[in-house]
């Protein structure tokens, strides 16, 4: 059955980039915005290569391979992988970890990733 039309006159929408909320409608927001979706975005594709390499959802530690099933706990998940999923990682890719950590160091502070940096030198410290 094809469906019905509406009865009434269409609404026009105001003309806009395609996107609705623009950067610059944020004023001072705006640069906020783009380190969270980074950082929102970095954390899914990790977790997605993740799986791609054959890591499954990690039930040790919290750690970027947690599964999450809602807004809430993808928030809450960390930027990264844990003791058990950086050994997979390693196994799987022969990943040189305290390189991989001066990469990851040096591309939060490009991109004032804040939080994540001071992780990371944590860490590094931590390894030595």
């Amino acid at each position: 059955e094809p469906p019905k039309k509406s009865k009434g006159k269409a609404k026009k929408r105001p003309k806009s980039s395609g996107g609705g909320l623009e950067p610059a409608d944020l004023g001072e927001g705006a640069k906020d915005l783009e380190v969270l979706l980074l950082g929102r975005s970095c954390k899914i594709l990790v977790h997605e290569i993740g799986h791609l390499l054959g890591v499954d959802h990690c039930v040790h530690f919290r750690c970027v391979m947690n599964g999450s099933g809602h807004l809430a706990e993808d928030f809450r998940q960390p930027a990264h992988m844990c003791p058990v999923d950086l050994r997979k990682l390693k196994v799987l890719t022969g990943a040189n970890l305290p390189a991989r950590y001066e990469v990851l160091l040096a591309f939060y502070q490009r991109e004032k990733m804040v939080e994540e940096a001071a992780w990371v030198e944590r860490r590094l410290s931590w390894i030595g």
